[in-house]
């Protein structure tokens, strides 16, 4: 997916590759309907999705769980909220809403905490992806709800701030997903084993 692909998997396959400088590799992002779709057509021997509940239940699919992803609340610097004690859910309603495309796993995933909390958004943009809402978020136009991960360097360089949502736990679990007949070339086993859940 566009987080995944973006984020988590490059870092981690540069020392793939620095170990083993000659292995072939066909690396995909793309939304997680699309990455479905070329697993059940065996396009692509595994994928790396966040939890989906039709992969899950799928009896044709493993599905490895590996890592715990968890959400933050994203500001810009001088935004009100960094100023307050705690910051509620339902604090966001007051501020314009930036959030992902409609194919976006990230964009269900927070729907559904928004959902199970009563919360309704009106005051939203959608955006095609993770970059163009972090320099959206960067630029005062909005905030938005993102993976830890993702804005670890921003927080660094100070263009951004997170913050964790009171009462809340936005976590979400990624798995290494493929088909129960598949067997693993000796290269795959390798990056899984050594690379993906180290």
């Amino acid at each position: 997916t566009n987080f995944i692909g973006t984020y988590l998997i490059p870092p981690i396959l540069s020392k793939f590759k620095n170990e083993y400088p000659t292995t072939p590799v066909n690396f995909i992002v793309n939304f997680l309907p699309t990455i479905s779709q070329l697993l059940e057509e065996d396009v692509i021997n595994f994928a790396i999705v966040p939890a989906n509940k039709e992969l899950l239940e799928n009896s044709t699919y493993i599905c490895d769980s590996f890592l715990e992803d968890e959400f933050v609340l994203i500001c810009p610097p001088n935004h009100p909220l960094i100023q307050k004690e705690e910051v509620y859910l339902e604090d966001i309603k007051d501020y314009t809403f930036l959030i992902s495309c409609d194919k976006s796993a990230t964009r269900d995933f927070i729907n559904q905490a928004l959902e199970e909390h009563d919360i309704r958004i009106t005051n939203y943009i959608n955006m095609d992806n993770i970059y163009a809402i972090k320099h959206s978020v960067i630029n005062n136009l909005g905030i938005s709800i993102m993976s830890k991960n993702a804005i670890e360097k921003d927080e660094e360089f100070g263009v951004l701030k997170s913050i964790k949502i009171k009462n809340v736990e936005l976590k979400r679990k990624l798995y290494i997903v493929y088909k129960t007949k598949h067997t693993f070339l000796e290269e795959e086993a390798l990056f899984i084993k050594n690379f993906i859940k180290k």
